[in-house]
């Protein structure tokens, strides 16, 4: 008789051990199946960095470059008369924050603006942070390079604290273009008798 006590005592203690936890939600929630859903971005990225959009002429950045009071140039194009000379990268400073900021042009029309943040006064993780508070979840993270892109723009941030603005559309038209033979060098042995 003992032992149908001790039996009933046990089913009565498990029973009630189920019922507790049955009516709580569980620990680990069971995954969905399939991706998972992409962060929202908080704003739609740029078409440019700050006034300095895709597309404009390079006279036009020229002006906006010398209005801007965080940017100084040292740049040629600042020496009148120089500033109608074909030239496809404009250099600019931000001191102490950006050493550099560089603007790219491709036949006079900007495509692409790199900023050089100083190492000394921000972080690799601090320009993440940053970023997506205000684009949302990057596409591509990772320790060296962190991506934003969408359809028309690309942000690249580096660990080099280089961020990069890039038209996808007129950068794409620069890829067709460009020949790869270009970069490699003529190797010839007598090339070297040359220099002796």
């Amino acid at each position: 008789m003992s032992t149908l006590k001790h039996y009933l005592v046990c089913c009565v203690a498990f029973l009630s051990s189920c019922l507790l936890t049955a009516a709580q939600p569980p620990v680990f929630p069971s995954r969905r199946p399939g991706p998972p859903t992409p962060a929202r971005a908080k704003l739609p990225l740029p078409d440019g960095y700050k006034n300095y959009l895709f597309g404009k002429d390079r006279l036009e950045i020229l002006a906006l470059v010398r209005k801007d009071p965080q940017l100084i140039a040292r740049d040629a194009d600042f020496i009148e008369g120089f500033e109608q000379e074909d030239r496809a990268v404009l250099v600019t400073e931000g001191k102490p924050w950006i050493p550099n900021v560089f603007f790219l042009f491709h036949e006079k029309k900007l495509f692409a603006v790199v900023i050089a943040f100083n190492r000394k006064k921000y972080s690799y993780p601090l320009l993440i942070r940053t970023l997506t508070a205000k684009y949302g979840r990057a596409k591509v993270l990772g320790q060296d390079m962190t991506v934003w892109q969408n359809q028309k723009t690309r942000l690249q941030l580096e660990s080099s604290l280089r961020l990069k603005y890039l038209d996808l559309k007129r950068f794409t038209e620069m890829k067709k273009k460009f020949n790869p033979e270009l970069l490699k060098k003529q190797l010839n042995k007598l090339t070297t008798l040359k220099g002796l």
